[in-house]
């Protein structure tokens, strides 16, 4: 828990003392060199810097935990949390604040922001600030009338980092002081403020960042004149035209490509003389997204509150990560779906043809069928054509196996399809699925790209517009 020393006066004195940060110099030292203050503040500077730079930007802003907002009675309440800000700066609040609402808007009405700001505190029943609290209010703006005629205003409650100077430790007189001061504060505490800012939060982890990755992954829509976004769409519609099995890796490599892109574009944005994600304005952590309502006016003014928490940002622990990703592993681990042995046979996609003026289907078959599964009273191939007033189920003549080859089936039509868009369905489900030439008589898995299945079967589904194959003569 952070420690505040208290003064000589009783409270700690905010005195928004800088701390170093120096992520690119440290100090190198030789037996007998004198040290002074700033080869101090080097030392201090270069792991917190590197610090920073490691939080800001792979971890990113928001909050770790807690930070919880509530109302008890009249008051706004904000309990202990930990947050990363735009810096990459821990805010850690040990202790609950609390925000007295008609006092607060009593006070802002009649004395002003100024006094108003100094309104938070500790609820009612504990000690002092712990710690690094200290907080603000502010806005007056974004009002609207309620339908009771009360005003409404919106305000985004977020945790800003701040330090207080503490701990006067005695020092060497200067002669020339005046004042004779001889004690300096020792440590500086790293505190958080609260504000009510006017308006509604503007979350960081909606800034458009990793914008071709977001795209990919359907995260992210491709805006007009949108050019990084346009690439990763081709990128992601390229992935989805490889067979499933193959999509696990080529996701991969399209990742990795449109990540490599959209960090060469982050450092455009970046100040080369700051090198942090975030400009200190923006590095506030959003807690809490407020409505306020106020019926009334003066001292007899009510005052409620709308809280949503759901309107900041959430960082999940690596850990959680890993766990999450996998979940997916079930959706992506399985048989290979190349063995034979994991199911029944499947259809060759790329061998489906439609021969002779669309008289005749032909398609390969990845292991042997049972012939006897192909029998037409069974209707093991369906084939339909979709008209204006709906489908229209064609007439097939024979269906031969292993004649010609003993891996092609051929279905022979005894006329040709009637309409442009034909759809073939080759049975795998069902009572009477064609089935393989095993002791199990393994029915049909669909068409070779996809997953394995077993004794239940897929039926493989082929839709195809064949208005280029059409024989002239055909009416329509």
């Amino acid at each position: 828990m952070n420690v505040v020393h208290e003064t000589s006066a009783g409270t700690h004195s905010c005195g928004h003392e800088d701390l170093p940060v120096n992520p690119a110099h440290a100090l190198r030292v030789s037996y007998g060199m004198l040290l002074g203050v700033e080869d101090f503040r080097t030392l201090m500077g270069n792991p917190r810097g590197k610090q920073m730079l490691h939080n800001g930007w792979l971890h990113g802003q928001g909050v770790v935990r807690g930070y919880d907002v509530t109302t008890v009675g009249n008051e706004l309440r904000v309990m202990p949390g930990m947050a990363v800000d735009g810096r990459g700066r821990e805010l850690l609040m040990d202790g609950p604040m609390c925000l007295n609402l008609h006092e607060w808007y009593v006070t802002w009405a009649e004395k002003g922001e100024d006094v108003a700001n100094t309104l938070w505190k500790p609820p009612s029943g504990t000690q002092a600030a712990a710690a690094g609290t200290s907080a603000t209010a502010s806005g007056q703006q974004s009002s609207s009338t309620g339908c009771d005629g009360g005003t409404e205003q919106d305000f985004c409650l977020v945790a800003v980092f701040d330090t207080c100077t503490t701990n006067p430790a005695p020092t060497l007189a200067d002669p020339c002081d005046l004042s004779r001061k001889r004690t300096e504060d020792s440590l500086i505490v790293e505190t958080v403020r609260l504000e009510l800012r006017d308006g509604a939060c503007k979350l960081p982890c909606e800034l458009p960042t990793y914008h071709r990755v977001r795209v990919l992954l359907g995260l992210d829509a491709v805006g007009k004149d949108d050019a990084p976004g346009m690439e990763a769409a081709r990128e992601r519609k390229s992935v989805g035209q490889y067979p499933l099995d193959a999509r696990p890796a080529a996701l991969l490599l399209a990742f990795q490509k449109l990540a490599s892109l959209d960090a060469v574009d982050l450092q455009k944005a970046v100040d080369s003389a700051d090198q942090f994600p975030s400009s200190e304005e923006d590095a506030a952590v959003p807690l809490a997204q407020i409505k306020l309502k106020v019926i009334g006016t003066g001292s007899t003014a009510t005052i409620q509150a709308a809280i949503s928490v759901s309107r900041r940002c959430t960082l999940i622990p690596t850990s959680t990560i890993q766990d999450l990703l996998c979940a997916l592993a079930p959706g992506l681990i399985g048989d290979d779906p190349h063995d034979d042995r994991a199911s029944g046979p499947r259809v060759v996609r790329d061998s489906l043809k439609w021969q002779e003026n669309n008289m005749q289907l032909t398609f390969r078959v990845t292991s042997e069928l049972e012939p006897s599964s192909l029998d037409m009273r069974y209707q093991p191939v369906r084939v339909s054509s979709l008209s204006k007033h709906g489908w229209v189920v064609e007439d097939i003549g024979t269906i031969d196996y292993g004649k010609a080859d003993p891996e092609y089936v051929t279905v022979r039509m005894n006329r040709e399809p009637r309409y442009d868009v034909v759809r073939v369905l080759i049975c795998g489900t069902g009572p009477t699925p064609i089935a393989g030439s095993d002791a199990l008589a393994t029915p049909l898995a669909g068409f070779d790209d996809g997953r394995p299945v077993g004794v239940e079967g897929r039926d493989a589904v082929w839709t195809q517009n064949v208005a280029s194959t059409r024989s002239a003569a055909t009416g329509q």
